[in-house]
């Protein structure tokens, strides 16, 4: 019965992802507030599904937020980038003047 709980969930994530997700987002991203992406949607779309929708993206944005690239150029003068999180950008550019 467990099995069946997680696979409704799992289908149902997907089947948002295709219906409404991008359309919610990008409302979202023009500073609408939930109750105003529903007046705006055609489809029917409950305001608990847009809240875990733009939930989900903003935990998605922390997380793609916490990583920056630095170059590096090794002895041979081939330039290379590599992903850090952020906090550690600033002690490898310290290395690298050292």
């Amino acid at each position: 019965m467990e099995n069946n709980k997680y696979f409704q969930a799992a289908l149902g994530k997907m089947v948002s992802e295709f219906a409404y997700a991008d359309s919610v987002i990008r409302l979202y991203k023009k500073g609408l507030p939930p109750e105003k992406i529903k007046e705006q949607l055609l489809y029917p779309v409950s305001i608990g599904n847009i809240k875990r929708v733009i939930a989900d993206y903003e935990k998605n944005m922390q997380c793609e937020n916490q990583y920056d690239y630095v170059q590096e150029t090794n002895a041979y003068g081939r330039k290379s980038f590599r992903r850090v999180r952020k906090n550690e950008v600033s002690r490898h550019k310290e290395q690298n003047e050292e």
